[in-house]
């Protein structure tokens, strides 16, 4: 359906610059042939009446803005679609830099907890890291309100589902990157 509205736009385009040059075509002939006419400003504004529906989808993609006679013109089509396109290239990075600013470690931890019903802490110095890195970034908080996250010799070996959860920003975080690779 899309696809035969296209064709049907680019036809009726087509249609409109063949009619459009040909008409200006035919009156810049009888102007110039005429002989009581000579070539002047009626003849060339024809003329570029004439090659306009050519010329201008060319400009639009090689020319961004100029001066004409004094006057100055700027084509901001393509200026626009750039910049749309830049913003959107730059959108797919910030996307991604922040899908992938958690290390898998400490992701795989953080996708367990919310995805688990029980995953052991281990109190050694590495677990305490990712842990901590997981607080500090916003990640993870306590399940209960006014509780606190400590991770020592006390959390050894206990379920952590049963005490901390993601934040919104982990939850998100987890709707963005998906399951762990493995």
């Amino acid at each position: 359906m899309c696809d035969t509205n296209i064709q049907k736009a680019s036809t009726a385009e087509l249609l409109a610059k063949i009619l459009i040059t040909t008409f200006s075509g035919i009156l810049a002939i009888l102007h110039l042939f005429v002989p009581e006419l000579q070539v002047d400003t009626v003849g060339v504004v024809l003329v570029i009446i004439t090659i306009s529906p050519w010329i201008i989808p060319f400009l639009r993609q090689h020319i961004k803005s100029g001066e004409i006679l004094g006057l100055k013109f700027e084509l901001l089509e393509n200026t626009v679609k750039n910049q749309g396109d830049d913003i959107l290239n730059q959108q797919k990075i910030v996307n991604m830099l922040v899908i992938y600013s958690l290390c898998d470690q400490a992701y795989k931890i953080l996708h367990s907890l919310s995805s688990m019903p029980e995953y052991i802490y281990h109190n050694d110095e590495n677990f305490r890291r990712w842990m901590y890195v997981l607080l500090d970034g916003g990640l993870i908080e306590p399940k209960y309100k006014g509780g606190w996250l400590k991770f020592d010799d006390s959390l050894d070996n206990k379920n952590m589902v049963e005490s901390m959860k993601p934040t919104p920003a982990g939850e998100l975080l987890i709707s963005l990157r998906g399951a762990p690779k493995c």
